[in-house]
Parts: C-alpha cells; sequence; structure tokens
C-alpha cells in the first residue's frame, strides 16, 4: 500500500469489508430488479437497453432474485448498525 493509504487508513479501509463483491452483486442484481420492474410498468418499451429484459422469471432468476434481497437486507441492516454506533 501507498502511504497516502496507510495514512488515511491506519486500521485498514473499511469500505473494503462493507462492499464485498457478493454485496456489489446483489446491489446490481436489485437495480437490475427494479429497472426491469419500471419497463414492465411502463409498457414494455422496446430498445437495445431493454434486451435484457423479460416478463417472465425462471426459477433460477426467482432464486437468485430472492438471494440477493437478502444479502442487500443485511448490508442495509449492517450500514445502518455501523452509522448508528
Amino acid at each position: 500500500m501507498s502511504i497516502k493509504h496507510d495514512l488515511m487508513y491506519p486500521f485498514g479501509n473499511p469500505l473494503t469489508d462493507t462492499f464485498t463483491d457478493a454485496r456489489i452483486t446483489a446491489l446490481n442484481n436489485i437495480l437490475n430488479l427494479a429497472k426491469e420492474r419500471v419497463w414492465i410498468a411502463d409498457g414494455r418499451p422496446g430498445g437495445i437497453q431493454y434486451s435484457e429484459f423479460d416478463d417472465m422469471l425462471t426459477q433460477h432468476d426467482i432464486d437468485t432474485s430472492q438471494e440477493s434481497i437478502e444479502i442487500v437486507e443485511q448490508f442495509l441492516a449492517h450500514v445502518r448498525g455501523f452509522k448508528n454506533a
């Protein structure tokens, strides 16, 4: 690490532990679910930016979505606990 990094985070960077790869992936999944929900509510407009969206979710999509929701809920509880400490 650099001297600047060591001076800024003498006890380690708290964001490294907070934003794990699993949490970032879960946040991205939830964001995509929200975008897809808006797409459905907006009448399913066409366009290249909507090419990944679909009306139906497979069982794998549902399981992944539920897991992402749980991870994001735990993450938000962690952040709230850190903020209130």
